[in-house]
């Protein structure tokens, strides 16, 4: 007698670090989210509630700096677990679904550096996982179709 065990699909941590992509209407654009954990986030920046964000360029180019700033035009979303930064649409922002779990991260006097996976930030590289997607879901699409079913299409298609 033999036995497989069975196991639940990993669930999301309500309190991971993340970098994602999300959408609010299924036509809208796709903007930036960046996840804290609210215990990681009160360590770092206290009960700041107004922040700047900036983006790295040049040598920085790929990281993102968060400072807590009175006259700051973001101001995170605090929930249970975490808190969210929701970023406006960019050229750079990825216009599909993506999620970067854990990425560096420093704090240093009240600002935190956070290094953006690739697709977040490089020019073209979110076009070019696109692509690569398709092609791998038209591979996987061409491998199921046997010949009958091949051959029923080509019969169909003659008159």
């Amino acid at each position: 007698m033999a036995f497989t065990l069975i196991t639940l699909p990993e669930k999301n941590k309500p309190g991971a670090f993340r970098v994602s992509t999300v959408q609010m209407r299924k036509n809208a654009p796709w903007q930036l989210q960046i996840c804290i954990p609210s215990a990681e986030f009160h360590l770092a920046f206290g009960e700041a509630d107004a922040f700047d964000v900036l983006l790295g360029t040049d040598e920085d180019a790929g990281k993102m700096l968060l400072r807590p700033n009175e006259g700051g035009a973001f101001k995170p979303r605090h929930l249970k677990a975490s808190v969210v930064f929701r970023l406006p649409t960019i050229d750079a922002t990825p216009q599909l679904a993506f999620r970067g779990e854990d990425p560096v991260r420093k704090v240093k006097d009240r600002q935190m550096v956070i290094e953006l996976p690739t697709w977040a930030w490089e020019p073209g590289r979110w076009q070019q996982i696109r692509d690569a997607r398709a092609v791998a879901g038209r591979q996987e699409a061409a491998e199921k179709l046997t010949r009958r079913e091949a051959m029923d299409r080509v019969g169909r298609l003659k008159p």
